[in-house]
């Protein structure tokens, strides 16, 4: 059987396959509990959207089996927030998930053009069904960073890229060190021990020394 631009918006699991072979490709899956179960057979589930689940995307017994690539989800269970080190404690949000088992998580909200065309018309409110921190526009747009704890930190100094590898490391009391935090004057940053913990200072020594007798 094969299910291509299909779309099932509603249900607790979208697909569930007993035996025999399905190919799911370029369709819309909105569930509650799995997106696809398949208890005996296999399932080739290529290039899908997949919207709420709060278990699992796929699901499979010992006699089933399951190829999938390319899917695309929406759904906070599945990909939750969270905040990735990219330099010192300067932190980027991810959404984890989906790892090795064939689908991407979404960063942005669930189109509602989707959401109006069919699952209104069902009785399903709005929902978004992904978790947006505050400021990701500015963020997106290469401006400031995120601490350990999630809150936005507005730097103007540093665009884009740059942010990622310029000034100081900006040490957090409620963070853990980075790794090689103050690692000396040659090119290295510390922050001020008088600091609050929230500034951001920038060090640089250009000093020449000369002896003589």
């Amino acid at each position: 059987m094969r299910l291509d631009r299909t779309r099932i918006c509603k249900a607790d699991t979208a697909v569930s396959l007993h035996g025999g072979e399905v190919s799911i490709e370029n369709s819309r899956l909105v569930a509650e509990t799995y997106g696809v179960a398949v208890v005996a057979g296999q399932a080739t589930i290529k290039n899908n959207i997949l919207a709420d689940v709060s278990r699992r995307a796929w699901y499979q017994e010992n006699r089933g089996v399951i190829v999938a690539e390319g899917n695309r989800v929406w759904s906070t269970s599945l990909c939750p927030l969270g905040y990735q080190p990219v330099y010192g404690n300067r932190f980027a949000p991810v959404w984890s998930g989906g790892g090795g088992q064939g689908y991407t998580c979404m960063s942005y909200p669930y189109p509602r053009e989707w959401w109006r065309r069919d699952e209104s018309s069902l009785g399903v409110a709005y929902d978004p069904r992904v978790t947006i921190p505050e400021y990701y526009d500015q963020f997106r747009t290469g401006y400031g960073w995120y601490d350990c704890r999630g809150r936005f930190v507005s730097e103007g100094r540093y665009y884009g890229e740059d942010r990622w590898s310029r000034g100081s490391q900006g040490f957090n009391r409620e963070c853990p060190r980075p790794r090689n935090y103050g690692s000396g004057y040659g090119g290295g940053y510390r922050n001020s021990p008088w600091s609050d913990g929230y500034s951001d200072y920038d060090i640089d020594f250009d000093a020449g020394f000369s002896y003589g007798l």
